[in-house]
């Protein structure tokens, strides 16, 4: 089955924003190998198949508050900028490039929010895929199901909520540390339907549980809620 998704990650551009002539660059993990709840259940979004996708963001239009009602942009006059310098970290299962917000597309005063760090933080990338209803496990987390053949393409900047919070999906989030964590928060504070399991070293088994806050949905407030090593 082939459906339409958004995969949502968050951004701080507070200190590594650059600027050339025509743009105000900041890095991201544009999307990454996790489980995240979907209408229809829990779906696992493989690094393999990520990794074959990830070139198909390269160019994306980016698109600021909200996603436009299609996968790809067909009104100019939305664009604000695009993807650029796009790889994939396998050591992660990220996806890693650049939000370039073009000058000529961005009024000063949106310009003035991203090298502030001030725009809401959330990140979302439209993708088509499909989708194969084969329960399993990532980490120590079930899926429902799995998607394969991505097709990315816009990216919308400055939405509201996202599933999957830095330090681990984002801007300014090109890389990452090696540290695991263990419960830090009742995980009913958090807005359960937003919960993803990432991974922050696949190899070593170490794996994060990762969520927004209650009441903390404004772009501004992700937390992390448990990290653990699986039992393999």
């Amino acid at each position: 089955m082939t459906v339409v998704r958004t995969v949502q990650v968050e951004f701080d551009s507070s200190s590594k924003v650059r600027e050339t002539e025509d743009a105000v660059i900041v890095p991201a993990i544009l999307a990454r190998e996790c489980v995240s709840n979907y209408c229809g259940g829990r779906g696992y979004k493989p690094g393999s198949e990520l990794k074959d996708a990830a070139r198909t963001l390269e160019g994306a239009w980016v698109v600021t508050h909200q996603h436009v009602d299609s996968v790809f942009v067909k009104d100019r006059s939305v664009i604000r900028g695009k993807v650029g310098n796009v790889r994939f970290n396998d050591e992660n299962g990220a996806v890693l490039g650049e939000i370039q917000f073009l000058k000529s597309r961005c009024d000063q005063a949106l310009l003035d929010t991203v090298r502030s760090g001030s725009l809401s933080k959330d990140v979302s990338a439209a993708y088509f895929c499909d989708e194969a209803y084969s329960a399993g496990k990532f980490g120590d987390d079930a899926y429902d199901f799995v998607q394969k053949n991505f097709m990315f393409g816009h990216v919308a900047v400055g939405v509201v909520e996202g599933r999957c919070p830095s330090p681990f999906c984002g801007m300014n989030m090109d890389s990452y540390g090696s540290f695991f964590r263990v419960c830090v928060r009742d995980p009913a504070l958090f807005v359960s339907c937003r919960l993803s399991t990432v991974a922050l070293d696949a190899k070593a088994g170490i794996y994060a549980l990762v969520g927004k806050l209650r009441g903390k949905q404004d772009g501004s407030a992700a937390r992390r809620n448990q990290s653990r090593r699986s039992s393999s």
